[in-house]
Formats: C-alpha cells, sequence, structure tokens
C-alpha cells in the first residue's frame, strides 16, 4: 500500500497542494481518467482489428455511411469467415455504439467517431498498443 501511495504522489502531487477542496478536485480527476484508461483497456482487448482501421477511417472524414465502412466488416469476413460466422454487420456496428464509440446521425444511415472514439484512438497509440489486431 505504501507503494501505491507513492504512485499515486508522483502522478498528482496531491500533498503539494495546499486546499483541501484542491486536492479533492485532483484526485476525483485523477480517478475519473484510471477508469477511462480501465475502460479503454477493456475495449481494446475486446475490439477487433478492423474496427480499429473504421476508427481511423472515420477519424479522418468525420462522418461516413454505413455502406461505405461495410468495406472493413466484408474484408474482415473474407480473411476470418470463422469469427464473423455469427457476428452480422448490425452487431458490429452496435458493439462500437453501445461501448459510446461511435454516433449515428438522424437518419441512422450515417456514422461518426464520438469523442469518446477520437480518445480511444489517442489512447491507442499513446499507450503503444498496436493496431494490427486480428479480425
Amino acid at each position: 500500500m505504501e507503494q501505491l501511495d507513492s504512485i499515486i504522489q508522483d502522478e498528482t502531487k496531491v500533498n503539494d497542494i495546499e486546499n483541501l477542496q484542491n486536492k479533492y478536485d485532483r484526485i476525483y480527476k485523477y480517478s475519473k481518467v484510471l477508469l477511462l484508461i480501465k475502460s479503454f483497456d477493456k475495449i481494446y482487448d475486446s475490439i477487433y482489428g478492423s474496427q480499429i482501421r473504421f476508427f481511423q477511417r472515420l477519424n479522418h472524414t468525420s462522418v461516413e455511411t454505413k455502406e461505405s465502412l461495410k468495406l472493413y466488416y466484408e474484408n474482415a469476413t473474407k480473411n476470418y469467415p470463422d469469427a464473423y460466422k455469427n457476428y452480422p454487420y448490425e452487431r458490429y456496428l452496435g458493439y462500437l455504439k453501445a461501448n459510446g464509440l461511435i454516433l449515428f446521425e438522424d437518419n441512422d444511415e450515417n456514422v461518426e467517431i464520438s469523442q469518446l472514439g477520437k480518445d480511444f484512438l489517442r489512447y491507442i497509440l499513446e499507450a503503444n498498443l498496436s493496431v494490427e489486431k486480428m479480425y
């Protein structure tokens, strides 16, 4: 536990803060960042490589149609037919939406990357995680 205290102090510098409310605010923000990282780790562990490439494209183009993005799914199904046998395109998109990484526009045909999706891509880069995952 002392080692954890030391890590938290090194990362937050909370002991350098005089005001109790400011200490609380710093620790609260630190907790939110840790929860975000934990969430991103969980998503990264379960996301397919084709979905990461899907995000990268959306990150550059802002908005695409579901149909234009389907090529990522179709390429993956050709290369990994067993993995996608029971995983239709709507579920593929649904996973991304359920995790807050993409948004559908009013017509439900256009897709855009969410701020969380952009942050997830940034996390992958900053954590030096591979974008070359299977599927």
